[in-house]
């Protein structure tokens, strides 16, 4: 199970979770102040800051948290996903359904975003393999529509930029690259392993062969059978 993954839809009673939305939020009025929330980002149990319990309704067990943020109390609740889908109406939605479809949209972009970023720093490389550019522009793609960048709108060039980069700046040799490689060529390495468990695993399989190859090769048994 990774990251995004959907717990089993919470069995906690209603008051508990208005309680906790009322305390964190600046409207007294329960309707109100479940309109006050962003969903921010995703983060999962391998991270330091991932906790089991939710901290709207607390159910435990979660292998994702769903960060929602309030501006006007500056409060961060991580939850799951099944409490934002039935008691958090996102702000700018006017609807249950219409805040839902909003959490899907960013959620899919927030795990594109970390497909990206788990490959970034090999991508910015001067030779980076050719599976981090695939994986890296099929990512991007998914974020911006397209890849060919007269059809990308500033205003989603940016957006995208701030999913990968967050509150830093990157410097502008940075943003040539990660242009480069989206919509150039560049220069790549080819891989012949997924990972060193595989390398390994093929080396020592190759040390077994020599080795019995070269104690067949000595042995007067063999030299027989071949003269």
């Amino acid at each position: 199970m990774g990251i995004g993954y959907e717990e089993t839809e919470c069995k906690n009673d209603f008051p508990l979770i208005r309680e906790n939305i009322l305390k964190n939020s600046s409207s007294n009025d329960y309707e109100k102040a479940r309109t006050e929330w962003d969903f921010e980002d995703i983060i999962d149990e391998k991270d330091t800051d991932f906790v089991e319990q939710c901290e709207l309704c607390n159910q435990v067990g979660l292998k994702s948290n769903y960060i929602i943020s309030n501006s006007l109390t500056s409060k961060k609740l991580k939850v799951g996903s099944s409490c934002i889908r039935r008691f958090i109406l996102l702000r700018g939605t006017t609807s249950q359904e219409e805040s839902n479809a909003l959490f899907d949209y960013k959620k899919k972009q927030l795990l594109n975003a970390k497909k990206i970023q788990a490959v970034l720093h090999e991508v910015l490389s001067d030779l980076p393999s050719t599976s981090a550019v695939v994986k890296f522009k099929s990512a991007s793609k998914d974020i911006l529509g397209t890849l060919d960048n007269k059809q990308i709108e500033p205003s989603k060039w940016k957006q995208y930029i701030n999913l990968l980069f967050g509150k830093y700046n990157p410097k502008k040799e940075v943003l040539d690259r990660v242009r480069m490689v989206l919509f150039g060529k560049v220069k790549t390495r080819k891989q012949k392993f997924d990972t060193g468990e595989e390398a390994g695993r093929w080396a020592n399989t190759m040390k077994v062969k020599k080795r019995v190859t070269t104690t067949l090769s000595d042995s007067e048994a063999y030299h027989s059978k071949i003269g």
